[in-house]
């Protein structure tokens, strides 16, 4: 509220606020408490207590008997006999005062844009976040739809939900050469050096007296200030180049004016006229100074901090760098911790620990031998591996020759010859058999072999040992002429007999018989098979001649004495041989 002095405004407008629930549309510049306006806190009955809540009041019920905006409602009602107000949905229900329970009241339930327990009061939008239309806008409160609108024509050039955009009156504006000025429901225009008039449309030529430009050169009646440091219409007022709105001194460098110049004092880490050049070369103090084209950094040492590398931790230079992991340190309470590797200890990792002594080294079958910083394992016999935890395997390198099959045993290997003909450690020894047994060829001949045996057997005897008997011996086994023959069947030889013409039977002893029945189809086929070969033959022979006779007779002189003499006829005599006679059988 505006701080109205006269008390019954104030009054009157608390009372409008609190009852006709329409806000003033006017501003205040000092907050007022509505609670203590002309007894305002009177308006809270049954005992309650005011509560002023900034643009607004409520009452604070300690008679729970009562309640509402103003703690005059009594709570023991039901629907029937109280309204919910502005449209509110009203439902029964029981609730506890004091130690009494199950007390029939009511609850209100709310449509949106009022409040309160009777749904009585408006919820003020133009207020419930402070001042909401600015530049001396009017609000509207709109709880229908929860929102309220700014009434704007009553502001100076300000526009918008709010009344905060301000509108722009150089839009449209004509400034031919020079730029607009916006101004309140206005505008001006700020002509450029050699134009004049309200809209910039005028003409002034500077370099009628060449007096005028000073520092700078005159170009079709203007005066170029460029580059110069001077500014103005003929160049005669000095540029502040610290004042330009793109920064003539970079990186926080800090810029002092000169007539018709200026000067950079550099930030730290750079140099050059503009302070545009990084260089930290000499300000790194426990680091490497790194840049790029327009940035420095230091790289600081390990366990060195800030910017500048200037600000040591404690881990600093105290752990013995190779024989260390890491550190750990705490600058908020100056210590540190060394992370030894391992085989290094104390407090800076500078003692070596003896593995063999404090039962840390794990040889399992060897020697701890201590070095600097770790510890080596001489292995016993049979042993390998940094922990001497590998059994060797002497079988690896084959050393059973001749087949033997070896076997690992630690730190030594045996060979299990077998029936390889081999002894000895290594199974390299022949072992001779002849001697070993001399009855293993039975009557045969033993010949002793490299890695094996050979035996020769008599007539008498077969196998690889003698050990058989030979079944054809003497070839006592076939009669009438049969020849034996043995095979070696079911882990023995035995004998069959292969039998002469006109004799069968295992050992040839019976006689073949003939076939009872039928001829004997060799004695017929045979005879009519020589007497079709003879009779072509014949064919042939008669073919030939009659062929000879052809060509004689177109050959020569005829001399039909000479046929006369010798006769026509031709003795087939010495020619064609009789057949043989045929015999039945």
């Amino acid at each position: 509220f505006k701080c109205f002095q006269n008390p019954f405004v104030v009054f009157i407008s608390a009372f409008a606020y609190l009852f006709i629930m329409s806000p003033l549309h006017v501003r205040c510049q000092n907050e007022v408490n509505l609670c203590s306006v002309n007894n305002a806190s009177d308006l809270c009955a049954n005992n309650s207590t005011c509560v002023d809540l900034g643009n607004d009041f409520t009452c604070n019920c300690t008679d729970q008997e009562y309640t509402g905006w103003y703690c005059n409602v009594p709570v023991r009602q039901n629907c029937n006999e109280i309204r919910c107000q502005n449209e509110g949905t009203c439902s029964n229900t029981s609730i506890t005062l004091g130690a009494e329970t199950n007390v029939t009241s009511f609850n209100c339930s709310c449509r949106l844009g009022y409040e309160g327990q009777l749904c009585e009061k408006e919820i003020d939008y133009c207020s419930i976040n402070g001042l909401v239309c600015a530049n001396n806008g009017q609000c509207i409160n709109q709880p229908n739809t929860q929102n309220y609108s700014c009434n704007c024509s009553e502001s100076l050039d300000f526009t918008g939900a709010n009344c905060t955009e301000k509108i722009n009156n150089c839009i449209g504006a004509v400034c031919n050469n020079g730029t607009c000025l916006d101004g309140v429901r206005n505008f001006s225009c700020l002509c450029n050096d050699g134009y004049t008039n309200i809209t910039c449309d005028t003409v002034t030529d500077i370099c009628q007296n060449r007096s005028m430009c000073q520092h700078g050169f005159c170009n079709n009646g203007f005066c170029n200030c460029a580059d110069s440091g001077w500014e103005g219409s003929g160049c005669q007022r000095d540029f502040n180049e610290c004042n330009a709105t793109e920064p003539v001194c970079f990186h926080d460098g800090n810029c002092t004016n000169l007539e018709g110049w200026f000067n950079c004092s550099c930030s730290l880490g750079y140099e050059g006229h503009n302070c545009s050049t990084p260089n930290c070369s000499n300000i790194c103090v426990l680091g490497t100074c790194q840049t790029n084209e327009t940035d420095w950094s230091c790289k600081c040492e390990d366990y060195v901090q800030d910017q500048l590398c200037d600000n040591p931790g404690p881990c600093y230079g105290v752990c013995e760098k190779n024989k260390t992991v890491t550190c750990i340190q705490s600058t908020q309470f100056n210590n540190y911790s060394c992370i030894c590797k391992t085989g290094w200890g104390n407090i800076n990792c500078t003692d070596d620990i003896d593995e063999c002594k404090e039962s840390i080294a794990e040889c399992h079958n060897g020697t701890c031998i201590n070095t600097n910083g770790s510890y080596t394992c001489n292995c016993w016999s049979g042993y390998t591996g940094q922990y001497c935890n590998v059994t060797i395997n002497e079988c690896d390198s084959n050393p059973c020759q001749n087949g033997g099959t070896c076997k690992d045993e630690i730190a030594n290997f045996t060979c299990i010859c077998g029936i390889t003909g081999y002894q000895g450690h290594n199974c390299s020894e022949n072992i001779n058999e002849c001697i070993v047994n001399t009855t293993i060829c039975n009557s045969g001949h033993c010949i002793d072999l490299d890695g094996n045996y050979k035996c020769n057997c008599s007539n008498q005897n077969l196998g690889f040992n003698c050990e058989f008997e030979n079944p054809c011996y003497n070839n006592t086994m076939c009669s009438n002429g049969g020849v034996c023959q043995y095979n070696y069947t079911h882990s023995a030889y035995e004998h069959h007999c292969q039998c002469a013409g006109g004799f069968e039977g295992v050992n040839c002893e019976k006689q073949s018989q003939s076939p009872s029945s039928g001829p004997d189809l060799g004695v017929i086929i045979g005879p009519i098979v020589g007497g079709v070969v003879l009779i072509i033959l014949i064919i042939v022979i008669v073919a030939f001649i009659m062929t000879a006779r052809s060509k004689r007779a177109t050959r020569g002189a005829y001399s039909p004495s000479q046929q006369e003499t010798s006769g026509s006829r031709v003795e087939m005599g010495s020619v064609l041989k009789k057949p043989p006679e045929e015999r039945l059988i």
